[in-house]
């Protein structure tokens, strides 16, 4: 049965023409549970990456740092196995532009620290290249609003 059932979304992702959104699509959400795992992994170290942006009370970042990596892994999950595409994209685009709009408040505040993007992961501090990455990221979400393959429905083998 799971050997028919791969062989179904295979069949679907090469029959449908749209391989590339499903590896983007793919590609998005093991990014995003990848970050909110590594967050886990080094909650320490999430909570003083949300305290550096300087955005939010100090009473709230806890709640905020937790939130954010259950975001991500949601996020994550929910592109992987392709549920809700067109909500989920739309959030992930939410999410990077908000971040990226946290990144540039600190750049022009001449702030320079670690991003905590990928925690445990990628040490890198915040920059143009964050918000580069931010938009080539939501440049692919928007991407598979449109054109997504949705695993889970409309399966013919």
């Amino acid at each position: 049965i799971e050997r028919q059932f791969f062989l179904g979304i295979l069949h679907q992702v090469l029959r449908s023409g749209q391989l590339m959104g499903f590896l983007i699509r793919l590609f998005l959400g093991v990014l995003f549970l990848v970050s909110g795992i590594s967050k886990i992994l080094d909650i320490n170290n999430t909570k003083i990456s949300v305290q550096n942006f300087g955005l939010i009370p100090n009473s709230w970042i806890p709640l905020f740092s937790y939130s954010l990596l259950l975001i991500e892994i949601f996020l994550g999950l929910m592109l992987i196995f392709g549920i809700a595409i067109k909500y989920s994209s739309f959030i992930v685009i939410a999410l990077l532009s908000i971040f990226s709009i946290a990144v540039f408040v600190n750049l022009i505040r001449g702030h320079s620290f670690e991003c905590g993007c990928f925690q445990l992961l990628l040490k890198d501090n915040i920059g143009i290249f964050t918000i580069i990455r931010n938009f080539i990221l939501s440049f692919f979400a928007l991407l598979i609003e449109n054109k997504g393959i949705h695993i889970f429905t409309d399966i013919r083998t």
